[in-house]
């Protein structure tokens, strides 16, 4: 199968423009209150994220690594990251519940929850394909330190029976 981190990374790309131009076109239509609404919504933010991310990075960098088998090390990484994946659209949809609680109109509203969507569809694309790259390259280099052990078995047995 073809390496498809190129293509979700352009995909991603897009999305984050495409993003930016719906922000831009539906953030010019509110008025200078909604607008302050907005700033005030964002500014309430959640602090929940990042102490999920401080705690995850810290197992995952200082505790765990010695004590995963270098075998399972991709699956377990892509699990953190994929966790890290859910945190973050968990983090976007409370900001979009929050965003229309507070009266803004549907429009933006709207706006704010296709772009999320859209960058979150891209991001997951973009992170199956490099979990996907990974993974195939860690099992092509386990595959290749057996073949090369077998081949030095084969040989040292051989070499044993000529003598």
């Amino acid at each position: 199968m073809k390496d498809l981190t190129p293509i979700s990374l352009v995909i991603l790309l897009l999305a984050m423009a495409s993003g930016r131009w719906l922000a831009r076109r539906h953030l010019g239509s509110l008025t200078v209150e909604q607008k302050a609404l907005v700033l005030e919504t964002s500014s309430r933010g959640n602090i929940w994220p990042l102490g999920f991310l401080a705690v995850g990075v810290g197992l995952f960098f200082w505790l765990l690594p010695g004590r995963i088998p270098l075998p399972y090390f991709v699956g377990f990484s892509a699990a953190f990251i994929l966790t890290l994946f859910l945190a973050s659209v968990g983090a976007a949809a409370t900001s979009v519940i929050r965003l229309s609680r507070a009266g803004l109109p549907q429009s933006y509203v709207r706006s704010v929850a296709v772009r999320a969507i859209l960058f979150f569809a891209a991001l997951l694309l973009l992170l199956s394909a490099l979990i996907s790259s990974f993974s195939a390259y860690a099992k092509g280099r386990e595959q290749g330190a057996r073949s090369s052990n077998q081949s030095m078995k084969l040989t040292a047995g051989s070499s044993a029976i000529n003598v």
